[in-house]
């Protein structure tokens, strides 16, 4: 999660942009 803290601190990403960045990921780290 500290990945994501970063993201936030220095990009200043929305809530809604931030979940939408974690579930792409849950989307790759799952079979297709």
């Amino acid at each position: 999660m500290a990945d994501f803290d970063w993201i936030i601190e220095n990009n200043r990403i929305k809530p809604t942009e931030l979940s939408i960045y974690k579930g792409r990921l849950k989307n790759k780290k799952q079979p297709a």
